[in-house]
């Protein structure tokens, strides 16, 4: 989808929903924090264990945002 914008995807939709929800907020924030240097990533363990508290407090974001609905 090169070009038109971005795909977003999950095990579930709680998940695909969270990934969207932060992916915004992380686009927003992304240019700000690039004026502060040069980005240091996540190597692949602090990757998966970023993955593993995103799914363990999957809920609680998901419960606030169904009622703001």
């Amino acid at each position: 989808m090169r070009g038109h914008g971005a795909t977003i995807v999950g095990s579930s939709m709680k998940e695909a929903v969270f990934r969207a929800v932060y992916a915004t907020i992380n686009a927003q924030l992304q240019p700000i924090a690039m004026q502060l240097g040069e980005p240091k990533f996540l190597d692949h363990e602090e990757a998966v264990k970023t993955d593993e508290l995103h799914h363990a407090i999957l809920d609680r974001p998901w419960d606030y945002w169904k009622s703001r609905l």
